[in-house]
């Protein structure tokens, strides 16, 4: 429920909500299910920061979010759509009902944060493992 001022009468209205996340849903993102997912993220960020313990602005969050709603701007086909916005939603559920690790969620923000380096032929020399 929403409080609605008028004529210094507080009236009770529903809002209209996301049928996925229970969340109040934006009139102007009815025909775009994306901006929807990504207002959706946008506005759970500052909880998933938290939950997660995550040292990252929320600023570079925003921008990482977006870059992976981006990422399949190309996409035409609407049942495409609706498979990667139900993904983008599910993952979105997952992390608030903290299903997700701390290091799934930092991996999902920043995977090349986790790259490991390849080992060299010494390291690999002094540990034994000698064989190619």
């Amino acid at each position: 429920m929403a409080f609605v001022f008028q004529r210094s009468r507080v009236l009770m209205r529903e809002v209209p909500k996301s049928s996925q996340t229970g969340l109040v849903k934006f009139a102007i993102a009815n025909d775009n299910p994306s901006i929807q997912l990504f207002r959706d993220w946008i506005r759970e960020l500052p909880r998933l920061f938290k939950i997660y313990d995550v040292d990252m602005p929320i600023p570079e969050g925003r921008r990482r979010i977006a870059n992976f709603i981006r990422e399949h701007k190309d996409v035409k086909d609407e049942r495409v759509i609706r498979m990667l916005v139900s993904k983008g939603y599910l993952d979105l559920e997952e992390g608030l009902l903290q299903y997700k690790t701390r290091h799934d969620f930092l991996n999902k923000l920043d995977p090349t944060s986790i790259l490991v380096e390849p080992e060299s032929d010494l390291e690999r020399f002094l540990k034994g493992n000698i064989t190619q």
